[in-house]
């Protein structure tokens, strides 16, 4: 079986298993279901279940990367993305996938204070 196979299937029967990858169940956080449910997908697929994981966890990281890049951001170019091959068929892990709010230590109002206080300046040197 080629990478891409491999890759399709262990997606297929990671979606089988919401216990794998919904938080909001209790079974979520159960290492034992966990661990059995990786044996069946290993089983399933012909691949052992250490590299299962490691497959997941790279397809899973790549679909939130894809995700938050097709979201865009303001100032970024036009036209149209390339989309990877994968995306669409981890449509169904979405609701799934929380980003965080991402939070600076760059004050505002002290920055502004600043530039006000340049304009002044600059005024007064004219």
């Amino acid at each position: 079986m080629d990478k891409s196979n491999i890759d399709e299937r262990i997606l297929e029967e990671v979606e089988r298993y919401e216990n794998l990858y919904n938080p909001t169940l209790r079974e979520y956080k159960d290492a034992q279901m966990s661990n059995n449910s990786w044996r069946e997908i290993s089983a399933a697929v012909g691949v052992e279940a250490t590299q299962c994981i490691k497959i997941w966890r790279r397809l899973r990281d790549r679909f939130v990367r894809e995700k938050k890049a097709t979201k865009g951001r303001s100032g970024d170019a036009g036209g149209k993305k390339k989309v990877w091959a994968l995306y669409h068929s981890m449509l169904w892990l979405d609701v799934h996938v929380k980003h965080r709010e991402t939070t600076s230590n760059f004050d505002n109002k002290v920055n502004i204070s600043r530039f006000l206080n340049s304009l002044f300046v600059l005024e007064l040197e004219v």
